[in-house]
Order: structure tokens, then C-alpha cells, then sequence
């Protein structure tokens, strides 16, 4: 008869009986884990005692996206010890970076990396098995296709992981990745330097679990729409998977439990804003605007943008009006990475708050931020998608029009820094319906272009010309700027600039 058996290494106050000789799985295993013994660890956030390196012993590369799997499975309102403490700042961690995503969305990237063999090969015929990539996928064992894309073909699915960086004041860093158990989990080594209320200690955290942290009242509702948003799709990145053949590993998602973690916060997210005092939160609170950061299928539960349409500076959510163009709003102004040419007119043309209703051309005017009544003038940050949004009353959008009807406007400030120019470029848009949606971004200056430089070729067009020159007086021996014309759709009654197949202005 086989002696029973203690664990050596892992200590719990819940030991299961073991046999020699035979592999097989832990009974009771939720339980023993449960009972796990770590050394105490101070709730204060005092302690010197990194708990990241007491809890590290699970044999697999994907031990810190199980761990996350766990603590949401194991989440209780019970007082945490032990493991279970350990478990708990997981969570704490997973909401702080939640709330980072839905009030800073624009500073994160997601990659998408394959676990496949570059060969394209299976475990059973590649000539490289324990290439990196291949040999992590294979890691996955049973489970691999939980980690694939379930619109491909069981043929051809590849298991992937999405690798999510986070840039902080222009350094960017690896801070988490994507699991199919707990949609998020956080990186054990990055380590940030704000101090935002979702950032403590250089790590992400839950930004209502202290009730003296500073959350304003706007980006409380940020957050609560957002995590409001996840938690009604949840059904739909559930039935995602619904086609697996093997049940047990439907049966894995914890979709239920995510849910419940995410009411859990919500309730706790009404009550700091009834102890802040804050006004009541919405259950229809929109989400912020996090666009198409995320790949399918967590596209599903993380994207978010408003269906929009627009026609000659008309936004509208009716996309059965005549002329009108989908649009996201994220896509009308430049990459935060473009540099904007700044205009010099003439002496006293920054003390002159008519100045561009004197000019034939459409710039930017921005306000100095720290001179009333001074203004500088900058070539208009919007991408040529917005030159169609608003076609003719793009005066109207630049402020010059206030009679044409259009509400919709971009308005700047300027500052120069020690370490350099900065535009900072704002979006209202208004719909038909009274929605108003804010969009800001962040440029550098970079060079200058002199007003006198400046002479383009009317746009003059008509239907029984079949050719056209561009006249340019633009300063093209200078190698800091370009000039590059548009070509519009002469059969389009709003005469629009015709896009390639791959969305790009075509030239």
C-alpha cells in the first residue's frame, strides 16, 4: 500500500493526500491553493517584503496570466490572507489598469505576437522544436486553442499572445498582455513614475480602494462607463468560443466571474463618488473613445468609438442621409508623432484676432497660454478624411464662419518650453442630436513657413476640363517642407479627395 505524501516546497493548511509513483492531478487542488502559506505581508503598504518574489513557482511560461485567471476565480469579499492576499493585489492591479486604458488610451499599443514556428509548421514536423515562439505556444498544451483566432480555420489557427505597452512621458514599456481567463494581466517587472491615483508604487492599482485617493469627477465617469461597456460584452466574447469542440474548455472561460469582479467594482465606484459627493452615475455613461487599440476577440470587450457620419460639416448618428462618411473621431487629427509647420505673417499679425479673416487661406489659430489677446498660426493638424468631413464649411470648423450653421470646431494653444514648442490641438464635435465629443492631442512645432512663402493654385474645377497643372510657389528647395496635392473626385457632387484602396490620399 502507498504511504501518503507531504508537500515538501508548497505549504497549505488544506493538504491533499498524495501517492508515490503515479502523476496525477492535485485533489481539492482550488482548496490547497486557498490554504497556501506566504510570510506576512503588511496591507499598509509599508512592508520592505516583495511579494512578487515569494509567489513565483508555477512551472510555465504563462504563470503570470494564470495567476490573474486565479484571483479572479478565488475573488470574496472575505478578508484576504495568505495567497488569497497575494490574489487580491492582482485584482487591485487589473483594475488600475483598466482605468489607465479608459482615461490615457492614447499612449498604449497592443502587438499582437505569434506562438507559432516561423516555419509554419506543427510540433510534429517543424526542423526547429524549441524555437522560442513555437515552443511557448506549445506550452499552452490542451489549451491552445483558447489563445487562437476562432475565426480562422482549426487548420490554420496559431495560438498568439497581445503584448500592451504603455508610453509614459515619451518612454514606453512593457506593462501587460492579453488571457483568454482574465482579458488583462499585468507585467511582473514594469515599473511606472506618475503618480496618477491608478499608479502607486510604480505599479497599476485600483484607484477607489483608498477613499482619500484624488479621482476627479469626470474621469470617475470615464472609468464607470468603461467598466460598465466590458461588462455588458461579456455574452459576446463568451459566445466567441461557443465553437470549440472540446466543452471543457468553454467551460474554462470565466466570463461569470469577470462579471462579477467588474460589479463589484462599479458598486464600489458609486460608492466614492456618493463620498466624494460627486453628481449620480449613469448606467448609460458613454465609454471613453479607446477606438481600435485592441485585436479580436478583445476587440469585443475593449474598443469602443461613437458611429459617426458627416457631410459638409453636418455630424450626424443617421447614416442613411445623403453624402454622408462613417468616421471614427479619433481620425481626424494627425498622429501626436507629426510635427506642425508654424505660419509667420506679417509684424503684429499676433496682436490681430482678425488676422485670418483677412487671408485667403485656412490655418490654425492658437492662443498663447500664458498671454491673453497674443495668438500664433500653424498649418491645420487634420487628416485629409476631416478635409471631406467638412468640405466647404471648413471655414466654418477653423472659426472664420460662425453663419454657416456648423457648431463643430478645432481651436489651439501654444507654449514654448525649455525643452520646446508645444501645440496642444482641441476637437469639439457637435452632432444633430446634441452629443458633443472632445478630442485632444499634443504636437511638437517644428519649423516655419513665412506668409509671403505661401502661393497655391486656386481650386478652380469644371467638368469639361480633362486636364489640370499645379502651380506652387511652396519652397521646395527647402528640404524641411513638402507640398502634396490631393486628387478629388470630379463625378462626387461634394468633390471629395479620392482615397486608394488602403485608405491612403491618392497622389
Amino acid at each position: 500500500m502507498a504511504d501518503n505524501l507531504k508537500a515538501l516546497v508548497i505549504i497549505s493548511d488544506r493538504v491533499p493526500g498524495g501517492v508515490k509513483t503515479p502523476w496525477e492531478k492535485i485533489p481539492e487542488l482550488e482548496n490547497f491553493t486557498k490554504g497556501i502559506k506566504i510570510p506576512d505581508i503588511s496591507k499598509d503598504g509599508d512592508s520592505k517584503v516583495d511579494i512578487g518574489s515569494i509567489v513565483s513557482g508555477m512551472p510555465t511560461v504563462f504563470a503570470r496570466a494564470n495567476m490573474f485567471a486565479n484571483a479572479i476565480k478565488n475573488d470574496s469579499k472575505e478578508e484576504a490572507k495568505g495567497l488569497m492576499f497575494f490574489y487580491s493585489t492582482l485584482i487591485s492591479e487589473w483594475k488600475g489598469l483598466i482605468s489607465c486604458i479608459a482615461l490615457d488610451y492614447k499612449n498604449f499599443k497592443v502587438d499582437r505576437i505569434s506562438l507559432g514556428y516561423s516555419d509554419k509548421k506543427g510540433i510534429g514536423e517543424t526542423t526547429n522544436l524549441y524555437e522560442v515562439s513555437g515552443a511557448f505556444g506549445n506550452a499552452l498544451f490542451d489549451r491552445k486553442e483558447l489563445w487562437c483566432d476562432q475565426k480562422i480555420t482549426k487548420e490554420d489557427q496559431v495560438p498568439f499572445i497581445d503584448v500592451i505597452r504603455y508610453n509614459e512621458s515619451g518612454i514606453s514599456q512593457v506593462v501587460g498582455g492579453t488571457s483568454p481567463d482574465s482579458f488583462l494581466f499585468t507585467s511582473s517587472s514594469y515599473n511606472l513614475k506618475g503618480s496618477a491615483p491608478y499608479i502607486t508604487k510604480g505599479k497599476f492599482t485600483n484607484p477607489f480602494a483608498d477613499k482619500k485617493s484624488d479621482v476627479s469627477e469626470s474621469d470617475l465617469t470615464k472609468i464607470y462607463g468603461y467598466a460598465v461597456y466590458i461588462k455588458k460584452n461579456l455574452e459576446k466574447f463568451r459566445l466567441n468560443f461557443s465553437d470549440l469542440k472540446d466543452k471543457t474548455l468553454q467551460g474554462s472561460l470565466i466570463t461569470a466571474k469577470i462579471g462579477e469582479c467588474l460589479e463589484a467594482w462599479i458598486l464600489e465606484m458609486k460608492e466614492y463618488q456618493a463620498l466624494k459627493g460627486y453628481k449620480q452615475l449613469s448606467i448609460d455613461a458613454a465609454p471613453p473613445e479607446v477606438g481600435s487599440k485592441f485585436h479580436s476577440p478583445f476587440s469585443l470587450v475593449f474598443n469602443y468609438s461613437t458611429e459617426l457620419y458627416g457631410v459638409e460639416g453636418l455630424i450626424t448618428n443617421d447614416g442613411s442621409l445623403k453624402g454622408v462618411i462613417s468616421f471614427d473621431p479619433n481620425d481626424l487629427l494627425l498622429p501626436e508623432t507629426t510635427e506642425i509647420a508654424q505660419i509667420r505673417f506679417e509684424a503684429g499679425a499676433d496682436k490681430n484676432p482678425n488676422c485670418l479673416s483677412e487671408k485667403p487661406i485656412l490655418v490654425l489659430k492658437a492662443e498663447y497660454t500664458k498671454e491673453k489677446n497674443r495668438f500664433a498660426y500653424f498649418t491645420l493638424p487634420v487628416t485629409p478624411l476631416a478635409l471631406n468631413i467638412f468640405g466647404k464649411n471648413l471655414d466654418a470648423f477653423v472659426g472664420l464662419n460662425e453663419n454657416s450653421g456648423v457648431k463643430s470646431r478645432i481651436s489651439a494653444l501654444y507654449e514654448s518650453t525649455r525643452d520646446g514648442e508645444i501645440l496642444t490641438v482641441s476637437l469639439k464635435l457637435f452632432t444633430n442630436t446634441g452629443q458633443v465629443i472632445d478630442k485632444s492631442k499634443i504636437y511638437k512645432v517644428g519649423h516655419e513657413i513665412k506668409g509671403k512663402d505661401i502661393l497655391m493654385w486656386p481650386n478652380f474645377i469644371s467638368k469639361q476640363w480633362n486636364r489640370y497643372f499645379l502651380y506652387s510657389e511652396m519652397p521646395h528647395n527647402d528640404t524641411q517642407f513638402q507640398a502634396t496635392p490631393f486628387v478629388g473626385d470630379v463625378e462626387d457632387d461634394f468633390f471629395r479627395i479620392i482615397f486608394s484602396k488602403k485608405g491612403e490620399p491618392l497622389l
